[in-house]
């Protein structure tokens, strides 16, 4: 803001501090307000640093969850890849007896599988 005479406020302020230091016991006040002024800071800046702190604490934990995260999905990669391989080898069995007409123990294997899956499924969302 300005004032009248065309100085902004802060200027005007000061201006004014200045003047008035010629003046013993107005010397006296501006060390008394310079110096609260300081102690004002370092609180603040007290208070900052321990803001930081708690920051930066958060940033740690977040960081560390981030790569106990990463190691639960690598290891669930590495059991996905497991089981893709073992199904692969299942179905390559499966095709190798089709081909060579085992019919009444492929009805069977079929069956057997369709009521596993079928028990699966019940245990799984509980309608057992």
């Amino acid at each position: 803001m300005y004032n009248r005479s065309g100085m902004g406020s802060r200027a005007a302020d000061r201006a004014h501090l200045y003047s008035r230091q010629s003046n013993p016991s107005t010397s006296v006040n501006a060390e008394q307000t310079h110096r609260l002024m300081e102690e004002q800071n370092d609180e603040k800046i007290d208070q900052l640093s321990i803001q930081i702190g708690a920051l930066k604490k958060m940033t740690q934990d977040i960081q560390n969850a981030v790569k106990e995260d990463n190691r639960f999905l690598d290891g669930m990669s590495q059991d996905f890849d497991h089981t893709d391989s073992l199904m692969g080898g299942t179905l390559k069995k499966l095709g190798n007896m089709m081909e060579q007409g085992g019919g009444r123990h492929m009805w069977l294997l079929v069956g057997f599988v369709l009521v596993v899956l079928i028990l699966l499924y019940f245990l799984m969302t509980g309608k057992y």
